[in-house]
Formats: structure tokens, C-alpha cells, sequence
């Protein structure tokens, strides 16, 4: 990995093209901050609305030109090809990843590590590069590019789910998380398993032992207690679903939990 060039908020003239019909020996990650129009190779054009990106892929034609104000973050990078492929960004062709701002301050990180003289200054320029391609890697493949979902429905969901789940002791409903992602039963749930790899109850239960873990480092609390603060109404369901996952009851674990504390392993890890 190496970073060539680096610019945030980088203003030229108004109405100023950019022309390199040989393309760069690197990357071009381009964050479009003003209203510009792109040209392809095979001579399609697009106008390109503020908050859109391109990734051009080295030797690929680039040309593109403001309508009036020209403003854009950027960045000039050489990178494994695999890894570039691994991640399934779209390449040389316009899009709109949600929340632009994310990826534009992702950006003036790495612009103010370039200008700067700081120790590990290559190595974090590196690891924010990373970040910047991870992030728009994960909401590309998460989100889909087949036409059936975007990134805004996939962040609507993201939401929903965060709000569930830092809030898991709650009794929620699937009309509540239906009316807040605004979908309907069964389309949620297909696009719930398809984003998240889970269903939303087995999602709550995971979040729910988790948090009664957490209550069950407090020696003071009972383990009924746990499980109640955890969300679980019923003890008897919550022992059930404790020795599922973890292959021992609650009192069991508690006592080798704190055996361990003490040095005395008397319980396999699990």
C-alpha cells in the first residue's frame, strides 16, 4: 500500500476538467463534493450529484468536469489488486454510498497524516486507507448490488437493529421493528437474514445471554436477577437457553467463573 496523492476539500476552478485518457499506474478513490459531469471510456456520460464516489482502477480513462464549483476529496493510492476485488467495490462507474460524511472525514484523516510529519506517519495513513475501503466494502456487499436492496434500506436497518439491540432487555415486538424499518412482516425478515445472517429473535436471545453474563459478574445479584434485568421473564426458559448455548447451567458457570477468579479452574472453557 502506498498513498501517491491526498486532498480534502480541494477547490479548482470553477468548471475545471480533469482529462487523463491513459488513466494512472494507481487507484483514484473520488468523493464528489459540487456537481460534476463524467465521461467513460465508451463514452457514456453521467452527471454526478454531490456525495458520490468513484473508484478508478489503474490505467482506466478518467475524465470529468465541474458544471460550475469544483470541490472534491480524494485520494491517489497504489493497493493489492485482490484485496481491491475481495471487498467487491464497484469500479470506474458512479455511486452513492449512504451517510457520505463518514467516508469524507475518513478522508481528511488520511489528508491530514500525508501533510504531516508524525511518527508512524505511513502506517497511519495505511490502517485509515483501510478503514475508508473496509467501510465502503462492507455496505456495498451487505447492502447488495443486485437492484432488490440500497444502501439506504440497509442502513435503515442497521439503525433498527442497533436499537434493539442496545436495548435488548426490552419486550419488542415484530410490529415495532416492522413499522420502524417500514417494511412489512415477511419482507423484513427476509431482509433481516439476508443483511444480518440471523433471524431478529435469535439476534435479541444472543444480545440477551450476553447482558445476563454481564449481570452474572455481579456476585450480589441472584441469577434469577440477571436473567430478569437481562430481559428474560421466565427463569426456567432462560436456563434452557443458557445450557444450549454454553453447554452448562447458569449456577454452574457463575461457580467456575469465580473459581477461576480465585486460580481454581474447575470448569473446561467454553
Amino acid at each position: 500500500m502506498e498513498i501517491h496523492f491526498c486532498g480534502f476539500h480541494t477547490r479548482n476552478i470553477d468548471c475545471d476538467r480533469i482529462y487523463r485518457p491513459d488513466g494512472q499506474e494507481w487507484y483514484l478513490f473520488l468523493l464528489v463534493l459540487s456537481r460534476m459531469r463524467f465521461t467513460y471510456a465508451d463514452g457514456r456520460r453521467e452527471t454526478a450529484e454531490p456525495g458520490a464516489c468513484i473508484l478508478y482502477t489503474p490505467g482506466e480513462p478518467q475524465d470529468y468536469c465541474a458544471e460550475g464549483k469544483f470541490l472534491n476529496s480524494f485520494v491517489e493510492f497504489s493497493y493489492d489488486v485482490e484485496k481491491i476485488d475481495r471487498l467487491g467495490l464497484p469500479c470506474n462507474r458512479i455511486f452513492y454510498p449512504v451517510r457520505y460524511e463518514i467516508y469524507n472525514e475518513q478522508i481528511k484523516r488520511i489528508h491530514q497524516e500525508y501533510l504531516g510529519k508524525e511518527p508512524y506517519r505511513e502506517e497511519m495513513m495505511g490502517h485509515y486507507l483501510d478503514q475508508l475501503l473496509l467501510l465502503l466494502g462492507r455496505l456495498v456487499r451487505t447492502a447488495g448490488d443486485d437492484g432488490e436492496t440500497d444502501m439506504e434500506t440497509y442502513q435503515r436497518f442497521v439503525s433498527v437493529r442497533h436499537m434493539m439491540l442496545w436495548q435488548c432487555q426490552k419486550s419488542w415486538t415484530t410490529e415495532q421493528l416492522c413499522a420502524a424499518a417500514h417494511f412489512e412482516k415477511s419482507r423484513f425478515y427476509q431482509l433481516y437474514q439476508k443483511f444480518f445472517n440471523c433471524t431478529p429473535r435469535e439476534d435479541l436471545i444472543s444480545a440477551r445471554l450476553q447482558l445476563a453474563l454481564y449481570h452474572m459478574t455481579n456476585s450480589s445479584l441472584a441469577v434469577s436477577d440477571a436473567a430478569y434485568l437481562a430481559g428474560f421473564g421466565n427463569i426456567s426458559y432462560f436456563n434452557r437457553l443458557f445450557k444450549k448455548r454454553f453447554g452448562c447451567t447458569p449456577g454452574e458457570y457463575r461457580k467456575s467463573a469465580m473459581a477461576k477468579k480465585r486460580g481454581r479452574v474447575t470448569w473446561q472453557k467454553y
